[in-house]
């Protein structure tokens, strides 16, 4: 079975001293020994050499020496279709926290290059140790199961909430060079700039997420909707957690103990929303009929998006105790964002503790 089928299909998993079960006899790849990691922390411990590692870097060390060799340059890799404003982000520093320096990004020379399969190839002959790559640019199809297994990532979202983020994120919290769109963002108000989009650069109005999945054309949805069956690892921003929950549960043999959770990127809404919610904003700000009109001209993207929610919803189903692992991961991510923000004050207690003492105020 191809590796990237192996990983989107894989539903058997006992949770009984984290062991495997596979419905196919063929082992997979693992990528380090996990019983040597708790055998080197261990024998530090016994011998006093040197204080234990990090989990991150004990991890790195051992990848470094079990896997990711020159003589083993054909192993999987995972590769992220970084769509602008769908999570691609938080996705991407899952990924760079977890690989370290075995990932990289992959971008082309400008802002709006395109970047193709055969040009990934090259990218990742000339680093053959890296294991994840991000890219804004690269555009399917992709050949999954060439001299160098390729397990893909893509995060698809609601077209016009997607669309919604696009104006807020242009408007609130761009920082790069000045350019048309940022520079309607800043000026219209959100009806206004989506007409005027909508007039003037109707390619980054129109089913954007059809034209990255199919071959360049935002009308071919039958080969987007065709590319979307295929994809390894699949997500909708409105079904994060559920899907990095399969992410992890999909990845196991391939990465053991690799962990997806996440404190939010680059995100445009200060406090947590909903979908209705967000598409409700966008309804009152735009007006009934150029809502209607944006979600006329994302029609393929909408149907899309349709099938990639069912998609999900049924993978995140699929996985044994998934209410439970869904708690798990989400408790993974409350205890990172505490951390974060217990760091954060006590470094600023050390720099400035007059300010940040409350004990004498009324």
């Amino acid at each position: 079975m191809p590796l990237s089928r192996y990983v989107s299909t894989r539903v058997t998993y006992s949770i009984a001293g984290s062991k495997l079960a596979t419905e196919s006899s063929s082992k997979p790849v693992l990528a380090c020994d996990c019983n040597a990691a708790n055998c080197l922390i261990f024998d530090m411990q016994l011998t006093g050499a040197r204080k234990p590692p990090h989990p991150v870097e004990l991890r790195i060390d051992l990848m470094s020496i079990a896997f990711f060799t020159d003589e083993d340059a054909r192993g999987p890799i995972l590769v992220h279709y970084h769509i602008f404003k769908n999570a691609g982000s938080t996705v991407e520093y899952a990924l760079r926290r977890e690989f370290h320096e075995f990932f990289s990004t992959f971008e082309g020379p400008h802002p709006n290059s395109i970047l193709t399969y055969d040009q990934l190839v090259e990218f990742v002959k000339s680093n053959p140790l890296l294991r994840a790559v991000s890219s804004h640019h690269l555009r399917y199809p992709t050949l999954r199961d060439d001299l160098r297994p390729v397990i893909d990532i893509c995060v698809l979202r609601h077209p016009l909430d997607r669309l919604f983020s696009v104006y807020r994120f242009l408007r609130e919290k761009y920082s790069g060079k000045s350019d048309l769109l940022h520079q309607a963002a800043s000026e219209l108000g959100c009806a206004a700039f989506f007409r005027q989009c909508l007039e003037k650069y109707p390619a980054w109005m129109r089913n954007v997420q059809v034209g990255i999945l199919g071959p360049g054309d935002p009308s071919s949805a039958p080969a987007a909707l065709a590319e979307l069956s295929r994809i390894a690892l699949l997500a909708t921003t409105d079904f994060f957690d559920e899907s990095l929950v399969v992410w992890e549960y999909a990845l196991f043999p391939v990465f053991p103990g690799i962990s997806l959770h996440y404190l939010a990127q680059n995100v445009t809404h200060s406090t947590p929303s909903t979908l209705e919610s967000r598409l409700e904003e966008l309804r009152r700000l735009c007006g009934r009929s150029l809502y209607d009109e944006l979600l006329g001209a994302n029609a393929e993207d909408m149907q899309l998006y349709e099938v990639a929610s069912r998609m999900v919803r049924e993978r995140f189903h699929q996985r044994p105790d998934c209410s439970q692992w869904l708690e798990e991961f989400r408790e993974r991510n409350r205890a990172l964002a505490y951390r974060c923000r217990t760091s954060l004050r006590a470094r600023w207690r050390t720099r400035f503790p007059k300010h940040l003492d409350y004990s004498s105020q009324d």
